[in-house]
């Protein structure tokens, strides 16, 4: 009669346990704000040639279930084609592109994300993404970029000096920053 008690007991218990393994969900958050730098590589000229995109930065401003206030993130992405000064003006992404999303304490989150090379506030979308606290969510919404030179992109720039004008070549755009942005992990 005891055990049989404790084996109910124990039963009941294991089943509470597998339970609430079985309903806990990964983490979500949003985040209202967005910082960081970009590396463009070889860089923007009016040479068509394909880029390669590395941004680091941090999302701030986090709220949600088990939530941390802040996350690291690095993209790496490659544009499709070949791209001019003009995909300041929204290019995506290609096909190598990846997001990581590191939380301390709780590792990294990765997958495979779509991204706009842009002057201004441009879309962000991922794939599922492995591992961490987001196992299994995706994340999405936008990252506002300013690039150095990005208005003057492919334009000489000329110059005065002794009443004559001298015209340099234009220089290539190849860094820029993160200004703000909001992006949804769920």
């Amino acid at each position: 009669m005891r055990i049989s008690r404790l084996f109910v007991v124990a039963a009941l218990v294991g089943a509470c346990c597998l339970a609430a393994t079985a309903s806990a969900s990964a983490a979500t958050a949003t985040c209202t704000g967005a910082t960081g730098k970009i590396k463009l590589s070889p860089g923007l000229t009016e040479t068509a040639a394909v880029q390669n995109i590395q941004i680091k930065g941090e999302l701030t401003g986090c709220t949600g279930e088990g939530a941390q206030e802040s996350y690291k993130f690095q993209i790496h992405a490659k544009t499709a084609e070949a791209v001019t000064c003009s995909a300041l003006a929204g290019a995506a992404s290609g096909e190598e592109s990846t997001l990581k999303i590191k939380a301390p304490g709780e590792g990294n989150s990765e997958g495979s994300v779509a991204v706009q090379l842009i002057e201004g506030a441009g879309s962000l979308s991922s794939g599922p993404l492995t591992g961490g606290p987001f196992e299994g969510g995706t994340a999405s919404g936008s990252l506002t970029q300013e690039y150095t030179g990005g208005a003057n992109c492919g334009k000489p720039t000329i110059t005065e000096k002794n009443g004559k004008l001298k015209e340099k070549a234009a220089k290539k755009v190849n860094k820029g920053v993160v200004t703000g942005g909001s992006v949804t992990i769920s």
